[in-house]
């Protein structure tokens, strides 16, 4: 009797012929300018899950083809992308725009051609009603909760924290969430500022770290977080807040320009654990696959440490595979419906976390998926250490 294919299993001339299909997974974002990496760390991180997916038999049978549009992180270019991209038939996912002030121009116009849309840094407000998007990385609410309730459970001396931004638009909801939150933990809040018009930041330092802040968290791009921190060692004296943070201080860009001011830092951030010394045997398969394909593929980022990809992007396209192959189409409300039931095991995704979405929740990491880590210095190198949180 001779052998062949499983029933229900297409051939491998059956899988090649149907593969010739593609569908298109657009991404809108910065791909010029001091911050083309971040345009360039999705579109690395979404060909990686791509190259996974067609190796596999693609979605549906399909090839998934991933383009990008450059929005040279101008809402107004991003607006012309986004309708260019909804506009293409064979785009069935819109990746971005992953700044809020690019997003939300084109909320509606999103909503309107029901094309499933996933983002990686926009706003928690920005997404209210947003029908059609979800969110891949945690929003500012989860990181606020995280990094507080690890301040209350293993830094009882806190009492006061500041919160210290360079004017991006995400600012005023972080700002937001503090004001909410800090009671709740037994804090007090020393203000908000921002040094976004100030060429010298430290008389804005000066003011909030004479507020008696014990604790000032950072809100900014590696680079000025870096700038940041050393003005406030400086200024603050024998007093020495905790310098605190969110994502602008979760590579090592950032220890790389703070130097030694970046020792005991502490961030909230989802999974960094390719910084930490934990071998990789250890790290959850999605992420190490991951980790390993990419740098494979697109090495290190300049500092030689920084990878050129961002998982959570690369989560983005799982979800949105997983969802397209429950709903048996590319519809695109069919699609979101069946985004809306997704339930992913931490072994199951980049991420190395669980992930679940509702109808009600398009945020994909919760609270307890988000990490705290802190920065050492071990020689003349800087590593990160993930310390434990409350259960």
């Amino acid at each position: 009797m001779a052998c062949g294919a499983a029933p229900g299993t297409p051939s491998a001339a059956l899988q090649k012929i149907a593969l010739q299909r593609t569908v298109k997974v657009a991404v809108v974002s910065v791909f010029s300018g001091p911050s083309a990496a971040l345009g360039r760390n999705v579109q690395n991180s979404l060909q990686v899950e791509a190259d996974q997916l067609n190796a596999k038999g693609g979605v549906l049978g399909s090839r998934v083809e991933i383009v990008a549009a450059d929005s040279e992180q101008n809402p107004a270019k991003a607006a012309d992308l986004v309708k260019q991209q909804l506009a293409d038939d064979d785009v069935k996912l819109l990746v971005g725009p992953n700044f809020t002030a690019g997003y939300l121009p084109v909320k509606g116009d999103i909503a309107q051609a029901g094309m499933p849309n996933c983002v990686t840094t926009v706003t928690d407000d920005a997404l209210t009603g947003a029908a059609f998007t979800f969110r891949s990385d945690a929003g500012e609410r989860a990181a606020v909760t995280a990094l507080f309730a690890y301040l209350h459970q293993s830094k009882p001396e806190i009492k006061r924290v500041g919160l210290l931004d360079d004017g991006d638009e995400a600012a005023q909801s972080y700002d937001r969430q503090f004001v909410q939150q800090v009671a709740h933990y037994g804090l007090a809040y020393a203000g908000h500022a921002s040094t976004a018009t100030d060429s010298d930041p430290s008389a804005t330092i000066q003011k909030l770290v004479a507020q008696g802040a014990d604790a000032v968290a950072l809100f900014a791009q590696p680079a000025v977080a870096a700038r940041m921190a050393q003005a406030v060692r400086q200024l603050a004296g024998n007093s020495k807040p905790l310098i605190l943070g969110f994502d602008g201080l979760s590579g090592y860009a950032f220890p790389s320009q703070a130097g030694d001011n970046a020792i005991n830092s502490v961030f909230a951030s989802t999974t960094q654990t390719y910084l930490t010394d934990a071998p990789d045997s250890t790290w959850p398969p999605g992420y190490r696959a991951f980790v390993h394909n990419l740098t494979h593929q697109y090495g290190y980022a300049i500092n030689g440490v920084d990878m050129n990809g961002n998982p959570t992007a690369a989560d983005c396209l799982l979800q949105w595979s997983r969802a397209a192959t429950r709903a048996g189409s590319f519809a695109g409300r069919d699609v979101v419906r069946a985004w809306e039931n997704i339930d992913l095991d931490q072994s199951d995704t980049v991420l190395g976390v669980r992930e679940r979405l509702s109808a009600a929740d398009h945020h994909s990491v919760s609270q307890s998926a988000v990490s705290i880590y802190q920065w050492v210095k071990e020689g003349n190198k800087y590593r990160l250490r993930q310390l434990p949180t409350a259960a």
